[in-house]
């Protein structure tokens, strides 16, 4: 899991998050196009990857004895990722007919993205996931790679493995192919990510004939943090989802 998402879209690339997940399938130098997805098939195994506002997934579910090859193809495309322009314009309008199926030819969709937009108008969670038809339009092989090394750092991702493993096995799998990662910078956080949308942008408007004010800036300071959630009440052990054989004596003190 890479810790970006379309939240960290560049202003005036919406969509590029979600496009570069569809081009981290394009191969190597160590491993050609399809080859990761072909041996997750040959073991019976299952994989995608998916784009949210917050983060990018990328996963498999293969049986226990494969993990530390999954490993290995994941690391590869962390740090060798090989794009072509034939590669980049194909893909392109397959995001783009994915929004045309979705969205567009969605009457569901229309009013929710519109929604979206209108609640968070000042802030990267009203761009939709799969980025602005126009704005699909005009990423490229550049803009692609530029987003690719800016957060596909071993410093930005998460592994996570669920399932019937060791977990000193687990930790000791990646490091043989992690030793040689190039040292980046450390991660960022989420506001510093989104300076570009948490600092004023200036604006060339001229003020209108009614009000001799200039224009407010799009978005002056970054979202303050959530509040903490209370703590739940512990429950009483009276109730039923408690009782193993008879119920025991009911007591309020749990609470």
């Amino acid at each position: 899991m890479v810790r970006n998402g379309s939240a960290d879209d560049p202003i005036g690339k919406s969509g590029i998050a979600h496009f570069l997940e569809h081009l981290m399938f394009k191969g190597t130098a160590a491993h050609a196009q399809g080859e990761f997805s072909n041996v997750v098939a040959e073991l019976g195994g299952q994989e995608n990857a998916f784009t949210s506002f917050d983060y990018t997934a990328y996963f498999q579910r293969v049986p226990r004895a494969h993990l530390a090859r999954m490993m290995e193809f994941e690391a590869d495309r962390m740090t060798g990722l090989l794009l072509a322009d034939e590669q980049v314009a194909p893909e392109r309008d397959v995001v783009l007919e994915e929004r045309r199926m979705r969205t567009d030819s969605d009457p569901s969709q229309q009013p929710s993205e519109a929604m979206q937009s209108a609640l968070f108008a000042h802030h990267p969670y009203g761009l939709p996931i799969i980025g602005w038809e126009h704005e699909i339009a005009g990423l490229g092989r550049e803009d692609a790679l530029a987003y690719y090394r800016r957060f596909y750092t071993p410093e930005n991702a998460a592994l996570v493995v669920a399932g019937d493993v060791d977990v000193e096995e687990v930790r000791a799998s990646p490091r043989p192919f992690t030793a040689k990662f190039p040292h980046a910078a450390p991660a960022p956080s989420a506001c510093a990510r989104r300076s570009r949308r948490c600092a004023p942008i200036a604006s060339s408007a001229s003020p209108t004939p009614r009000s001799s004010n200039p224009p407010p800036p799009r978005f002056t300071s970054c979202p303050p943090p959530a509040p903490a959630r209370p703590a739940r009440p512990r429950r009483s052990t009276c109730s039923p989802i408690f009782w193993a054989a008879a119920p025991p004596a009911c007591s309020t003190a749990g609470w």
